[in-house]
């Protein structure tokens, strides 16, 4: 169980590998397991879930061919990105969502250090809350939040804060 923007998520791993994979960039967002979840995430690789395999080799959605397709409705909202074959769904109403990959013993990078981004970025977004890319500083008088896009120089400029003498500010 997550706190993501102060709502409960519970992630539901269908293999232990899947977990050693993703959990770790959620370690810090942990909360009580009896919280009650607003959203369900249940996360599968072909190893867990064989029976996809076909769905999501063949899967493809109307129109060009795109890196990502996204179709929403008032019951469903559905997302393939095709680079590294990801699919996500949300089942808006039961707040259940499932998120399949073809394998979790070789996820990329990038889906390691923030899986479940787009997914959870749409899901909040659609909560009324919102992730933002951001460095924060500070100390015991307060604190300052460094937002910018990717390159931008908030983790040199936090950094330089750190060897200042500032510290992250408690959550």
């Amino acid at each position: 169980m997550y706190s993501f923007a102060g709502t409960a998520i519970r992630l539901q791993f269908g293999s232990e590998c899947f977990a050693e994979q993703v959990a770790h960039a959620f370690g810090h967002l942990e909360i009580a397991p009896d919280s009650r979840p607003s959203l369900t995430v249940l996360l599968h690789d072909l190893a867990s879930a064989p029976y996809a395999a076909e769905f999501l080799q063949d899967f493809s959605p109307p129109g060009e061919e795109t890196d990502m397709w996204l179709m929403d409705s008032p019951d469903l909202m559905l997302i393939l990105q095709r680079p590294r074959r990801v699919f996500a769904a949300v089942d808006w109403t039961t707040n259940t969502a499932y998120w399949l990959i073809p394998d979790a013993a070789s996820i990329p990078y990038l889906e390691r250090a923030r899986p479940l981004k787009l997914l959870l970025t749409y899901w909040l977004g659609m909560q009324g809350r919102y992730l933002i890319h951001a460095a924060a500083v500070g100390n015991s008088n307060g604190g300052v939040l460094v937002v910018g896009h990717g390159g931008a120089g908030k983790s040199t400029t936090a950094l330089s804060c750190l060897n200042a003498g500032l510290g992250y500010p408690p959550v």
